[in-house]
């Protein structure tokens, strides 16, 4: 027996996509949900189609969010508040993304996951384990964070994260540049250590350097330039002396 059905007289258009409000078709409970029970006839969130929510499990999406185009939940996994999930992402296990979070691109969330705030999970990151992800924090690329971890504030981790715990990512806020913040995140290699920041995604940290390089050198007239690079690289170098730090504390 199906669990849910879509109510096609109940729908709304998103960025041209018709979605459709869902409604519970018999009894269940899910522990993930603030009321851990979804009773014959409550109505759900909005899905474009039946491939977006598992009828198996006790997935079920609430309140006004939206699950649309390829975009799979499966299992346990509950999607609510405003939250999105959209085109190739795929959610399962014990997942609960809420509030405003956004997830699209080829995504890949399981494991038991709390995603919220205005967090955005896109491309082809891969999210697995214990993990707590919240603000403003942007997970892209071919980043995998994995393990036990929780992260907040405006972390961007980009391409060849390997985040296994909290002292695995570093960004620092508040810069007096044109991009206020920028993060420094162990890498696949281990050995390496990469950052975002304006148009770099995965740079390491000497390539960075030789950025900064030719900044020092076509700086000569512009000395609010060259203060940028000047704190960029003392900022370099107190990410390299973190992760030193936490190599050996490990």
């Amino acid at each position: 027996m199906k669990k849910y059905e879509i109510v096609k007289d109940n729908f709304k258009e998103v960025n041209g996509v018709k979605v459709y409000r869902i409604r519970a078709l018999k009894d269940f409970q899910n522990d993930l949900l603030r009321n851990k029970k979804i009773k014959k006839g409550d109505l759900g969130g909005y899905i474009e189609s039946e491939k977006n929510l598992s009828q198996e499990g006790n997935c079920w999406i609430a309140d006004n969010a939206i699950v649309c185009d390829n975009a799979t939940i499966k299992d346990n996994s509950v999607i609510l508040d405003n939250a999105t999930v959209s085109k190739y992402a795929a959610i399962s296990e014990n997942t609960t993304i809420f509030e405003y979070a956004k997830i699209w691109g080829s995504a890949k969330i399981h494991g038991q996951i709390l995603i919220g705030g205005h967090a955005k999970i896109y491309d082809h990151a891969n999210l697995h384990g214990k993990l707590c992800i919240g603000d403003h924090v942007n997970i892209f690329g071919d980043a995998n964070v994995h393990g036990l971890v929780v992260l907040a504030r405006a972390h961007f981790i980009g391409n060849n994260a390997d985040i296994k715990e909290m002292g695995d990512v570093m960004t620092i806020l508040g810069l007096d540049t044109a991009y206020d913040n920028i993060t420094f995140y162990r890498t696949k290699s281990e050995t390496e250590i990469s950052l975002v920041y304006w148009k770099f995604n995965g740079i390491t940290i000497d390539e960075f350097r030789k950025e900064l390089a030719v900044v020092y050198y076509n700086a000569v007239q512009n000395m609010e330039s060259l203060h940028y690079a000047r704190e960029l690289d003392k900022i370099c170098d107190l990410a390299e002396y973190h992760f030193q730090k936490e190599t050996v504390n490990h």
